[in-house]
């Protein structure tokens, strides 16, 4: 990076397209696409990709990666910054840009709910307010897992919680993400899924992540009528807590149950940092972060609970996440 600068002039320019990994000690792998004016520097030998080909960091680059160093150090790790190549491309942009959200993801869809027994949850979250349930019994879903075609016999059961469409599945054997989370985790949530308005914006945003280096976990159709259903599932949980999840049904899928009951997704991270910055680098707000003092009040199985932790939030959603 010794000897970059600004750009001296900031009219309108050919582009350069940088590809810049910045990796946080042992959670790697946040990748930015940076798009910037070309400016005057030229790269040394063409080594980033293009003989001669100008190119340069802008200042909120050096932000970036400062901000970076900073926390970095103070949880003393090392980042490593590397910058892969430099590619001319035939436009102009008014200014830089990291990876932005798409407009589905403020709001959610539905939870995809795994359980190894569809009876028992089924029956208990009935008590607790589930509604309009459909149980859809034993059907087969044509997917692919991780790039090999899969078939997956699942119990289907869809409802309501108040504003929130829970999809409930119980995986039969096999080779998939279902029974992989299963067996790592037992019952509970695997996916918070977003609709997507056209088959095309699905493909758009496989590649959008893709390009992020996210791959695809889990492609699967369900058809449960006249209207089969498409979902999508990336491969963020190692790194973001939660499988991200695209939804497409031809027509849109109906709303939920009367809002008002859910107000909060919450998970739980040893550490808050590196999950956030790995959803910022996909294009999500960040998590900022409070600390919570233990409360007499607090109580866990009836005894009282003595905990402190700190809490981070993202509110891009109808719900906020916790």
């Amino acid at each position: 990076m010794a000897g970059h600068s600004p750009a001296a002039n900031r009219g309108a320019a050919p582009v350069t397209k940088v590809d810049a990994r910045l990796e946080i000690g042992y959670n790697g792998y946040q990748c930015f696409e940076l798009y910037s004016p070309a400016p005057n520097h030229r790269t040394p030998g063409g080594r980033d990709g293009v003989q001669g080909q100008e190119c340069a960091v802008q200042p909120y680059v050096r932000e970036t990666i400062a901000k970076a160093q900073e926390t970095a150090d103070r949880f003393g790790k090392v980042v490593f910054v590397t910058f892969l190549r430099c590619l001319a491309v035939c436009a102009a942009v008014a200014g830089p840009c990291l990876a932005e959200m798409p407009d589905f993801y403020k709001r959610v869809n539905q939870v995809t709910w795994l359980v190894k027994n569809m009876d028992r949850p089924l029956q208990g979250w009935s008590t607790l307010g589930l509604s309009d349930v459909h149980d859809y019994g034993q059907i087969t879903l044509d997917a692919q897992y991780r790039g090999r075609t899969v078939s997956i016999g699942a119990r289907v059961v869809t409802g309501s919680l108040g504003n929130l469409t829970v999809e409930m599945l119980q995986p039969g054997q096999g080779d998939n993400a279902f029974r992989d989370f299963l067996t790592r985790h037992g019952d509970g949530i695997f996916s918070i899924v977003h609709e997507v308005a056209a088959i095309e914006e699905m493909t758009k945003e496989i590649e959008r992540m893709r390009g992020l280096g996210v791959g695809v976990l889990q492609q699967m159709t369900i058809n449960t009528g006249n209207r089969p259903i498409t979902l999508t599932f990336f491969d963020t949980e190692a790194q973001g807590k939660y499988v991200l999840g695209l939804i497409y049904l031809l027509g849109g899928a109906p709303p939920a149950g009367a809002p008002g009951k859910i107000s909060h997704i919450a998970f739980v991270a040893r550490q808050a940092e590196p999950v956030s910055a790995f959803w910022q680098m996909l294009g999500f707000p960040p998590m900022p972060k409070a600390h919570a003092s233990p409360r007499e009040d607090s109580r866990y199985h009836g005894k009282p609970l003595w905990l402190d932790f700190d809490v981070c939030w993202q509110r891009h959603t109808q719900f906020t996440y916790e």
